[in-house]
């Protein structure tokens, strides 16, 4: 029996080499160009929206999250995104943001969540830079959205939003 299961060993080690390699295949590969970005206004708008769950995410380390953030975001750093995490699971749409244009933590945020399985996941990249821009401290008044209605400044947003996209 003993040399049974000794000789069954390179079969074993062989198969669990192959479910691993299988399991690592299974992750989707996310590109930037797989990326919805949103302007200030339609972030305004889902926002705001009624029937649907949605949870915006400061992607930035929790230092600079807590020295200023959109009201009502959360904070989730790379390394804190996981597939367990029962609040982004609770949410019918993800909206993350990071500093601003330039801050790669936002996009790498939101492919980390798109390569997870979520679906309606955004990127509001123009992060906290064109929030405070817009509505000064960001942390002024919690709860609330403050500024410019949904929509005043879609075509302001459009043309940031290309420019960025032709960089």
């Amino acid at each position: 029996m003993r040399a049974e299961i000794f000789s069954a060993w390179p079969r074993w080690s062989l198969a669990a080499v192959v479910a691993v390699a299988l399991a690592a295949c299974t992750e989707v590969k996310v590109n930037d160009s797989d990326i919805h970005n949103i302007s200030y206004g339609e972030l305004q708008r889902m926002l705001q929206e009624t029937g649907q769950k949605t949870l915006l995410i400061d992607a930035r380390p929790a230092k600079q999250y807590e020295a200023g953030h959109i009201p009502g975001a959360i904070n989730r750093f790379l390394t804190d995104v996981v597939k367990k995490d029962a609040e982004l699971k609770e949410a019918d749409r993800l909206i993350v943001y990071a500093g601003g244009w330039q801050d790669n933590l936002g996009p790498a945020v939101t492919k980390r969540l798109m390569a997870m399985g979520y679906d309606d996941v955004y990127l509001f990249r123009g992060g906290l830079l064109l929030w405070e821009g817009r509505n000064g401290n960001p942390g002024a008044n919690p709860g609330e959205l403050p500024g410019a209605g949904a929509g005043e400044n879609d075509a302001q947003d459009a043309a940031e939003l290309r420019e960025y996209d032709a960089k």
